[in-house]
């Protein structure tokens, strides 16, 4: 007798099919292929039913996977990444201008008729309005901020540099203003070091400097191991291990998970139109405006880009849809058509169940839904449950059929055969369908090609009058023959 042991249900287990339904399941394929390995493959591929149950295929996963990535594709527009960057920085100088202009009018009230300095001619208007905003004793004049403010339209990068050193009128600006900066410089450098939010949350001159510290420590370790010399990992994660949370475990993780992140911001980029890239580039540049930071982030790129194949940098994806993107949300999705990509190419290169293993269930689920991830789960458990149940055997890194296996798919055969004969008792196969090979029963039918030439001949001449009449003589055409019947013979 087959042992068994029972234990409580702990909501983990999923019953969801025994090791007898799964070899029946196999039969088929596993008599028309003669090899289990094959028919293990195609069940992988195609799925299959159970109990009224659909298995899902690694097959259609796969085109799930491809169909998710055409429909984020075909639904986000990445310029407007820069698009809303302006619109916010708009918004901004809207509010300071109207502070200005309000204390313009005061200013009018209580003095009228007054008039301002002119603004010195420059090669650039707004060169000299910086200027003219800087002189002593009295400060900016309201006239040269609002005609300043002005001309920052269409600048995203000169306003997000200029605005830094501004000297607000507008509280209500001066706050959204610097809630924009922190969150664009939080978002610059969250694309490169991903889950590390809380510690580029807010980027205030101390966290600056530890940023700093951290890459040029990271740095100098890159060179190291290029230079086979000695380094400190775990020395560097005990001090900068805020900026990594998902915990490296050594230095060639840690610049992998980097490398792709770089070329995700690589692609967002490269993923806009070239006149959105290029504001895109002026307003990071104003943003990470720091010579020492900017430095440390020039090497450490250069130092990635070798890590990755050619194709995995700069290369822009067709985006055409209209809902609009921030970077974090861009970069969101850039790494979820990324792991799709990948599922995707790892799915269709699947060939036995145990390749099923280094799959992140998370992640399928994540892209495809709890169903899909538990049909990879129970697609996993099919060679260890023909296993355990003696129905198959590894022998050198192959799945063989035991003497079990072989007596269980003939029954199931056989038991096939019989139950599409409708077999009666033993020796006794009577069917409700007349044929051929047999004695005559009395009966006749139209003849059909293939039918024993027994013909009837009263029958046949009576449908040869029947079609054309009374009268001589009588003309018979092919389709006026009657043969009889015949007893049907079964044999097993």
């Amino acid at each position: 007798m087959t042992p068994a042991r029972y234990s409580r249900w702990d909501g983990s287990q999923d019953p969801w099919a025994d090791a007898d339904a799964l070899l029946d399941s196999l039969s088929d394929d596993v008599l028309e292929f003669g090899d289990l390995q094959q028919a293990l493959r195609r069940m992988l591929q195609r799925g299959f039913d159970l109990d009224g149950r659909r298995i899902t295929g690694v097959q259609s996963l796969a085109e799930r996977l491809r169909a998710l990535r055409r429909h984020e594709l075909q639904a986000h527009d990445m310029d407007s990444v820069v698009s809303g960057i302006e619109d916010a920085l708009r918004e901004v100088r809207e509010m300071e201008s109207r502070e200005v202009d309000e204390r313009m009018r005061l200013r009018d009230e209580e003095h009228p008729g007054g008039s301002g300095r002119s603004v010195p001619a420059a090669d650039d208007p707004l060169d000299a309005l910086e200027r003219e905003m800087a002189r002593p004793p009295f400060g900016p004049r309201l006239d040269v901020r609002s005609e300043w403010l002005d001309r920052l339209e269409g600048r995203p990068g000169e306003a997000l540099r200029s605005l830094q050193s501004y000297d607000f009128l507008s509280p209500e600006a001066e706050s959204k203003f610097r809630e924009l900066v922190d969150g664009l410089r939080s978002q610059v450098m969250q694309q490169y070091f991903k889950g590390a939010e809380q510690a580029l949350s807010n980027l205030t001159p101390e966290a600056v400097e530890r940023t700093k510290a951290m890459l040029s420590e990271l740095n100098d370790m890159i060179r190291r191991r290029e230079d086979r010399q000695p380094y400190d990992f775990d020395g560097f994660m005990q001090r900068h291990g805020e900026f990594f949370p998902d915990n490296p475990r050594d230095l060639d993780q840690l610049l992998e998970g980097l490398a792709r992140r770089m070329a995700m911001a690589q692609a967002m980029m490269a993923s806009m139109s070239p006149e959105m890239r290029a504001r895109l580039e002026e307003m990071m540049g104003a943003l990470m405006a720091d010579a020492d930071l900017s430095f440390q982030m020039n090497e450490l790129t250069h130092a990635l880009r070798g890590m990755l194949p050619p194709g995995m940098w700069d290369r822009g994806l067709p985006f055409e849809g209209s809902d609009p993107l921030d970077m974090s949300r861009a970069m969101e999705v850039l790494e979820r058509l990324q792991e799709a990509e990948d599922l995707e190419q790892y799915l269709r290169g699947v060939t036995r169940p145990g390749d099923l293993d280094e799959v992140d269930l998370d992640r399928v689920s994540s892209l495809l839904g709890p169903e899909a991830a538990r049909d990879l789960k129970r697609l996993q458990e099919i060679e260890r449950m023909l296993e355990d149940a003696g129905y198959v055997q590894r022998s050198r890194g192959r799945l063989d059929i035991t003497p079990q296996g072989v007596r269980r798919i003939g029954r199931q055969a056989l038991g096939s055969v019989y139950s599409r004969l409708k077999a009666a008792l033993a020796g006794d196969h009577q069917i409700p369908r007349s044929g051929r090979g047999g004695d005559l029963t009395g009966e006749t039918k139209p003849y059909e090609f293939g039918d024993p030439f027994h013909i009837e001949v009263k029958q046949t001449v009576f449908e040869a009058v029947r079609r054309s009449g009374a009268g001589t003589p009588v003309r018979i055409r092919p389709e006026d023959f009657q043969v009889e019947r015949t007893e049907h013979r079964v044999q097993a």
